[in-house]
């Protein structure tokens, strides 16, 4: 999966396994609804959906970035995102030369 794409999948199946029986939707309290998770108890997998029909304005990038909270939530819940996310590496690491 690629951040940005724009691609159909049947709603309330995952995307990872395909299980449509264990598909719930998550987002930060008070804040947009544009921006969920949609995360699978079958796989533990989540995906972050942003809809642009609710807000118009919203931007894949940016939304990603500012909703980092959510990340850390579904992490903290045992999810485990099911797309990269280069703005939030959990765990140590190092940088080299």
């Amino acid at each position: 999966m690629l951040c940005a794409a724009d691609w159909h999948f049947p709603r309330g199946q995952c995307s990872q396994c395909e299980s449509r029986d264990q598909v719930a939707y998550f987002h930060i309290e008070g804040g947009s609804e544009a921006v969920k998770a949609e995360a699978c108890d079958a796989c533990r997998g989540y995906v972050k959906l942003i809809n642009l029909e609710i807000d118009p304005q919203a931007d894949p990038v940016a939304d990603d970035l500012a909703t980092l909270a959510l990340d850390i939530l579904m992490d903290d819940s045992g999810y485990q995102r099911a797309s990269p996310n280069f703005f939030f590496v959990s765990g140590p690491f190092s940088m080299t030369r």
